[in-house]
């Protein structure tokens, strides 16, 4: 089973990007999370998340591989099927 759900805070305001949002996670223990979301909902989101809002995030995550200056790399994103503003403390 591949899910995943990340509670922190936006670290930057959501991006679109043709009809994807780009969202960057920070959870409690410091890490960053790139998150990537679609559907109809993902242009209204981004003009109600704003930098810093505390958010949850749920879906499963995804491996990508690319070259970069001839080594191979790679890169792991989450894909959101959900996302929500929490409210409150989210440490």
């Amino acid at each position: 089973m591949n899910r995943v759900r990340l509670v922190g805070v936006l670290g930057a305001e959501p991006e679109m990007v043709g009809t994807m949002m780009r969202l960057r996670v920070q959870t409690p223990d410091g890490e960053w999370h790139r998150v990537a979301a679609s559907g109809p909902r993902t242009s209204t989101l981004t003009t109600w998340l704003r930098k810093g809002d505390p958010v949850v995030v749920e879906g499963s995550l995804r491996t990508f591989s690319y070259e970069k200056n001839g080594e191979r790399r790679y890169s792991v994103v989450v894909e959101a099927t959900r996302v929500l503003k929490a409210y409150g403390r989210t440490a």
